[in-house]
């Protein structure tokens, strides 16, 4: 059932990964990635409801990442990222 955050997971590291790409500043470890995934995880909102709790996950764990991301990346390259 947790597939679905997984995935999110592998594919918000890789979006963030490939930065490096457009700019050899942008360089993320995995262990910084896991603190603000894990983080995602402990504060998304609580649901008895499975299907409920995996939407918040996701949402929250994107959200958290997103706004990570965009701490570390010039101006410029912020719409790019959010596409």
């Amino acid at each position: 059932m947790y597939k679905g955050v997984a995935k999110r997971g592998a594919i918000l590291f890789f979006a963030i990964a490939n930065l490096y790409n457009i700019n050899e500043m942008y360089e993320y470890s995995l262990n910084s990635y896991m603190t603000v995934f894990m983080n995602g995880l402990e504060t998304s909102k609580k649901d008895n409801v499975l299907q409920a709790r995996l939407r918040f996950i996701i949402d929250k764990v994107t959200t958290l990442v997103y706004e990570f991301t965009c701490m570390g990346i010039f101006e410029k390259h912020k719409l790019m990222f959010s596409f």
